[in-house]
């Protein structure tokens, strides 16, 4: 039985994105890698019988590199939105509407777009996806909508995590900004961003399916930023670094009558690649617990998280806990 296209896909993304800058990717079996004239890296796998084809672009910026907070969010969603000349309805028309998907994200360092389409819609839908990256519509109508769509995600998640503030507070303080932010981003940010880090030779292209090889790699080598480019580039460099607190609490606060949050955070330097990933393994396999007694409505959750910025290793445990008040007994018990 043949590997599912997507899962294929994913464990690519991993060994090529996922791995410390200093680690080397390693290419699962079955694909092979070119780099076009344009610059574009091309990963891809030939799957002979495969009815849907699915196609990733990455590119190497994210929210860690972003200069403005929130632009390479932003950027993402109006890829999303179409390219000059098509509409998110022609975008649906060659995706869902033929019993395929559409989808994107953007992590810290990372911003990617993925289409699934059945093979035999493959070129029309290629055609859409790349002038969406390549050419997007930046007028100002798209950019207000888009602008409403991803401050009403944040407001989706932030009433999902509002109990987990101090971790994204203090590990993941990129994902905090707000609708003034956004707003403060013109049309000239959007280009100047796009210009920058929308360039061939910053994407990665990573395909699976039943397709031809040779004319899939020929409409890719044609492929260069609608906008131009910029003469003072700005090179993606390693993330920005924070300090915290080896072994110390770092906050501790009521957010509720009898229910506070705890977050205690470490600092390692000097781990190695492996040594990193083995902390992520443990902290993922074991780093989460929660007890709840229904009937006194009480609760104890625990949360352990690391996380890698720059040349410097973290380690966090989080703690919360219902109907416990938070005094200097019940913090001194909970640190130890």
């Amino acid at each position: 039985m043949k590997k599912p296209i997507l899962l294929l896909i994913v464990i690519l993304i991993m060994n090529i994105f996922y791995l410390p800058e200093t680690g080397q990717a390693a290419i699962p079996s079955g694909f092979q890698k070119v780099v076009l004239k344009n610059g574009i890296k091309v990963y891809y796998q030939v799957m002979k019988g495969q009815p849907m084809v699915s196609f990733y672009a990455l590119f190497n910026i994210g929210m860690n590199q972003e200069k403005v907070k929130g632009i390479a969010h932003l950027m993402e969603h109006l890829v999303f939105r179409g390219g000059q000349g098509d509409t998110f309805q022609e975008v649906a028309e060659v995706t869902v509407k033929k019993g395929g998907l559409f989808n994107g994200f953007t992590s810290l360092n990372h911003t990617a777009f993925n289409y699934t389409v059945p093979q035999g819609d493959l070129l029309e839908a290629l055609a859409t996806f790349n002038n969406s990256i390549w050419n997007p519509n930046l007028s100002s109508s798209a950019i207000a909508l888009e602008k409403k769509i991803v401050m009403h995600e944040l407001n989706m998640d932030y009433s999902n995590r509002y109990q987990y503030y101090p971790i994204y507070r203090y590990f993941y303080p990129e994902f905090s900004y707000t609708k003034e932010i956004i707003d403060t981003i013109t049309t000239a940010d959007l280009i100047r961003f796009h210009q920058n880090h929308y360039q061939p030779g910053n994407a990665t292209y990573i395909i699976a399916g039943d397709f031809e090889v040779k004319l899939v790699l020929s409409e890719l080598e044609k492929l260069h930023n609608g906008y131009g480019s910029v003469a003072d580039r700005v090179k993606v460099t390693l993330p920005w670094e924070f300090s915290l607190p080896k072994g110390e609490i770092i906050e501790s606060r009521n957010i509720a009558p009898y229910q506070f949050q705890l977050l205690l955070g470490y600092e390692f330097s000097g781990l190695s690649a492996k040594e990193q990933m083995l902390l992520r393994m443990l902290a993922y396999l074991y780093g989460y617990d929660i007890k709840i007694n229904y009937e006194m409505n009480e609760y104890q959750i625990y949360h352990v998280l690391t996380r890698t910025v720059g040349q410097k290793d973290y380690f966090g445990i989080y703690y919360l806990g219902r109907n416990r008040p938070l005094n200097s007994q019940t913090l001194a018990k909970e640190k130890a």
